[in-house]
C-alpha cells in the first residue's frame, strides 16, 4: 500500500499520486477523472471517453479494413421484410 500527503494548492486540496500507481490505472496527468465516494471512501476512476459517430467513421477509415461483402448474399430474415 502506497501512501501520499495532502497539499495545500491555491484554493483547494492536492494528491500527488505516484507515477507507479497512475501506470496500474493508465492514468498520466492531463488525463480526466471521476471522483466519488463509496462506503465512505474517496474513489478516483478514469472517466469514460465518449466518441461521435464523425469521429468514430474516421477512427474506422483510418484502419483501411478490407471490405467486408461477405454477408450480402445472405437472403433477408422474415423479420427484417418490411
Amino acid at each position: 500500500m502506497m501512501t501520499a500527503t495532502l497539499r495545500n494548492w491555491g484554493g483547494s486540496i492536492a494528491l500527488p499520486i505516484p507515477k507507479a500507481l497512475l501506470s496500474l490505472v493508465s492514468l498520466d496527468a492531463g488525463k480526466e477523472v471521476s471522483l466519488d465516494v463509496q462506503n465512505g471512501k474517496l474513489v478516483i476512476a478514469p472517466t469514460q471517453t465518449k466518441f461521435t459517430a464523425a469521429q468514430l467513421m474516421k477512427e474506422h477509415r483510418a484502419l483501411k479494413l478490407p471490405r467486408d461483402e461477405a454477408w450480402l448474399g445472405f437472403e433477408e430474415l422474415p423479420s427484417e421484410r418490411v
